[in-house]
């Protein structure tokens, strides 16, 4: 569900998922582009819960609240368009990413994947060219970003363990 321009979310969307939920035409509902209040609403109506909440985020932008709700309830975080707006990053940022790119012998996308991996966020790898996709994929689990090289990217390695609880996954 993506309430494209919508501040609300009305009880018919809520009772749409709920019957698809339901008759098992679906197996699990995901939202886009919601915040903390809409998140709300729709946790409030009770019938259907998110099972996966998809925001934009990426280093430097990583939707704190959003995710912080998102482990409080239980739901999946998944970051989206984390890697295709990289030239629009501070320079600062595309400069320490580059640095690691060097260091770890690994693609600068590979590099921002593996950031929001270890922040706890399911990443899908994807690319139209399939050594890109090889690399999306194998790459992200050959090193650990350090907690300085973390902290660059603007995750507060204090928040860790509020926004992780219970959903580390070490590779």
């Amino acid at each position: 569900m993506t309430p494209a321009g919508t501040t609300s979310i009305t009880l018919t969307d809520v009772h749409a998922a709920a019957k698809l939920n339901k008759t098992g035409r679906v197996a699990s509902i995901g939202v886009s582009n919601f915040d903390k209040q809409l998140l709300g609403e729709f946790w409030g109506f009770g019938s259907v819960r998110p099972h996966l909440v998809q925001n934009f985020a990426e280093p430097g932008r990583l939707d704190k609240v959003v995710r912080e709700w998102s482990s409080e309830h239980g739901a999946i975080y998944m970051p989206y368009a984390h890697q295709r707006n990289m030239k629009f990053l501070a320079p600062s940022m595309k400069e320490s990413i580059q640095q690691m790119s060097l260091k770890y012998n690994v693609s600068a996308h590979v590099i921002i994947s593996r950031f929001f991996y270890q922040t706890g966020a399911a990443i899908v790898p994807r690319s139209s060219q399939s050594a890109h996709l090889k690399e999306n994929i194998h790459d992200v689990t050959k090193f650990t970003l350090t907690a300085a090289e973390m902290e660059s990217m603007g995750w507060d390695s204090a928040s860790v363990q509020k926004t992780n609880a219970g959903t580390k996954t070490e590779l």
